[in-house]
């Protein structure tokens, strides 16, 4: 991943194949985002953003920004979750969703995956 975050830093532009469920039924699983750089003043609410985590990096939607601190927090979720995540800081922002190639029609082991996934967030 580190790599990846060079390459949309240096072109300001990143492909990325997606693993998780989380943004389901909007973005599925295999399915490829298009990225482009973008400074936090240029995500708004209803965008799907990437940030960097101590996880790795996180394709959420984000749902809101706090401005009541020192230093504003952007809040974000996944579309298939009940709650937000933690908030992120301006330096873990990296960039905005520009498109979403289709990998083609879910396989039968997807469709089950993100069922499971669901009904275990809601538990």
């Amino acid at each position: 991943m580190h790599l990846a975050l060079e390459c949309l830093a240096a072109s300001g532009q990143l492909r990325l194949r997606v693993t998780g469920t989380s943004m389901l039924p909007g973005i599925r699983p295999g399915s490829y985002v298009l990225i482009r750089c973008a400074l936090p003043a240029e995500m708004n609410p209803g965008d799907v953003i990437l940030a960097r985590t101590e996880n790795g990096v996180r394709l959420h939607r984000l749902v809101a920004v706090h401005r009541d601190g020192a230093e504003p927090r952007w809040i974000t979720r996944g579309d298939s979750h009940e709650d937000c995540d933690p908030p992120l800081t301006s330096e873990q922002l990296l960039g905005v969703l520009t498109g979403v190639e289709e990998s083609g029609p879910m396989t039968w082991f997807s469709r089950l995956r993100a069922a499971a996934t669901r009904r275990l967030s809601i538990a």
